[in-house]
């Protein structure tokens, strides 16, 4: 195609721009298709996956990545299996496919945020400047992305679009030229995003230098350090509840979630440890209603994810009784399986 057949395209009408339910709906499809192959590479590779941690949605995102950027370019006519189903396609402001490259960078814009949120990280990579950047792709590309999928209905362009001039358009019309453009202020939006997203660390940091998550934090520490054991989440919060009487009642709790790596394990063992561990290096725990320890393994590539879970909750004055009986294996614990395509 020639710049005078370009220029000499007809206008384009917003009729004629794929809907942000279409281009929804096509993105549900497509993750839908990825999280099946991943769940069969789960089959295959699941112990491989859980060794990973945190650093197994690098799978997905070496799937993804290519998935959206091929078949988004000229060489599938800037279609993947989703927008094929609901009759749109990627093109460039002038009515033509996109280059692989521009397809690559656009997906790539797309898919950052995605699975670098839940990836692992040491701390000390995010004490430095590499955590703005993070902040940048994960919260300001995340958040600047469903801004203008929502509120940008003049040319429903994203992030992605806006970066390489792409936009998606109903398959079914002819290839034409688009001259509406997006309104200046979302540009100015977008801009004030990712400035804001740039002050996430600092908050972060302002945070974890005040109690209790100081101590948390410390604790924390502790726990990931002890073999096996891949990742920790731990929180501090209070649930209300009614007892039979009707009588509501405030309950304080300590809540630890613990990824480890082997998956024939004794949860009740591993649980009673962490939970002396808690008892002895986290005072506050003893004034706690209920100290709620979650012992996980599984995986989550990105694309699809397993977990097979162990809960124990128990008062700390129930968890020493169970600590000093030096035995698990005849006490309840509950134990639930997730599957899950993201």
């Amino acid at each position: 195609m020639t710049v005078g057949e370009e220029s000499s395209l007809p206008v384009v009408e917003n009729k004629n721009i794929a809907g942000f339910w279409r281009r929804l709906l096509a993105i549900c499809i497509d993750f839908l298709l990825l999280g099946l192959i991943g769940l069969v590479l789960g089959v295959f590779f699941a112990d491989y996956f859980s060794s990973l941690g945190g650093w197994g949605r690098i799978i997905g995102f070496v799937i993804a990545w290519p998935y959206f950027g091929v078949m988004n370019s000229r060489i599938c006519s800037g279609q993947t299996f989703g927008k094929e189903l609901l009759k749109v396609k990627v093109t460039m402001l002038n009515g033509t496919s996109l280059s692989i490259s521009k397809s690559l960078l656009r997906a790539l814009v797309f898919c950052l945020p995605i699975f670098l949120n839940g990836a692992a990280f040491s701390m000390e990579a995010l004490h430095g400047w590499f955590v703005y950047v993070l902040a940048i792709l994960v919260f300001g590309f995340s958040i600047s992305t469903v801004y203008l999928y929502v509120f940008n209905r003049r040319t429903r362009q994203s992030l992605h679009d806006l970066v390489v001039g792409s936009i998606v358009v109903k398959a079914a019309e002819p290839a034409r030229k688009v001259s509406v453009v997006t309104w200046r202020g979302h540009y100015v939006a977008t801009a004030i995003i990712l400035v804001a997203a740039t002050t996430v660390p600092n908050f972060v940091w302002k945070l974890a230098n005040k109690e209790p998550f100081t101590s948390l934090l410390s604790l924390q520490k502790i726990l990931a350090s002890e073999p096996g054991v891949i990742s920790v989440n731990i929180s501090v919060g209070s649930s209300m509840y009614k007892n039979m009487n009707s009588a509501v009642k405030n309950v304080n709790y300590l809540s630890t979630n613990v990824v480890i790596s082997e998956k024939n394990s004794n949860f009740g063992a591993m649980a009673n440890h962490f939970a002396a561990t808690m008892l002895e290096k986290y005072p506050e725990s003893s004034a706690v209603d209920s100290v709620n320890i979650t012992i996980t393994h599984g995986y989550d590539i990105g694309i699809a994810s397993e977990w097979n879970s162990s809960n124990f909750s128990f008062s700390p004055s129930k968890w020493r009784e169970r600590i000093a009986l030096k035995s698990s294996t005849d006490l309840p614990s509950e134990t639930t399986t997730l599957e899950s395509v993201n």
